[in-house]
């Protein structure tokens, strides 16, 4: 899942491709537009400049303007915008690119990660401080990766994470966690390593999480929850957009869902 923060356009990627839906952030649930649906494909999306990207492993991402073909991606996997609007890709080869912005026609610096877990990942975040970070459902982990690809793990009981997988960084640098099976978002301050606790939690009957995959942060802060039952086939279940006001935790209600 990925929200615009700029337009409030928010793109929901599935096994058949991509919902689109314009303006949602900015409404509530009865006044969500029907979506639009694009037959993209891919392993991740991201709004950057108010174009949708997709990561797609098996070619570069695509987005509503090409990018230059001379961009190499690496075999991307994941993309994703920071706070500032700038968007990297992860590829599993292990390096992250930044690409270039409007009217630049040069990709940024590339920062290995040869991650412990190998491509074990299933997900990428970047905050405009020069962090970024994989996680690894697996391994009940996320990876963190400077600049300069030194990289530091969050895990261990203390952190409770419990197969994460969808991962977003508030503008204060916070990194949120959708802690599939732990029914839960975990929110870890920029800078965690370790077998650390998170600074924050959202979990409870109020909260009616059942298993969140993905999170997204608007220009308010609010916080955006995909939500629903995992299954082999990605179907099966009715899933959500959970709403949650800003800088929240405990055992919290949505301010408003959409299904």
């Amino acid at each position: 899942m990925a929200l615009d923060r700029k337009t409030g356009n928010v793109a929901i990627l599935g096994s058949d491709g991509i919902a689109l839906f314009a303006k949602a952030g900015n409404r509530s649930p009865k006044d969500w537009p029907t979506e639009v649906r694009r037959p993209m494909r891919g392993w991740s999306v991201a709004f950057g400049n108010s174009e949708l990207f997709v990561a797609d492993e098996f070619g570069m991402p695509v987005r509503t303007k090409s990018q230059p073909r001379s961009l190499n991606l690496h075999d991307p996997q994941f993309v994703a915008t920071d706070q500032d609007g700038r968007i990297y890709v992860a590829s599993t080869d292990g390096v992250i690119t930044a690409l270039p912005g409007r009217g630049s026609g040069a990709a940024g610096a590339a920062t290995p990660f040869a991650t412990t877990f190998g491509r074990d990942m299933d997900a990428f975040a970047a905050d405009s401080a020069g962090y970024f970070y994989l996680s690894s459902a697996s391994n009940n982990a996320i990876v963190s990766v400077s600049k300069k690809g030194h990289q530091v793990i969050i895990a261990g009981s203390r952190t409770t994470l419990d197969h994460p997988i969808g991962l977003a960084v508030g503008s204060d640098g916070s990194l949120y966690v959708a802690n599939t099976s732990g029914k839960s978002i975990l929110v870890f301050p920029r800078g965690s390593s370790g077998n650390v606790a998170p600074a924050r939690t959202i979990a409870g009957d109020a909260t009616e999480l059942v298993a969140p995959q993905a999170v997204a942060i608007d220009a308010a802060g609010k916080l955006y929850v995909l939500d629903g039952p995992v299954t082999p086939t990605g179907s099966g279940g009715r899933h959500y957009v959970r709403v949650y006001g800003a800088v929240i935790g405990g055992n919290v209600a949505a301010e408003r869902w959409y299904s």
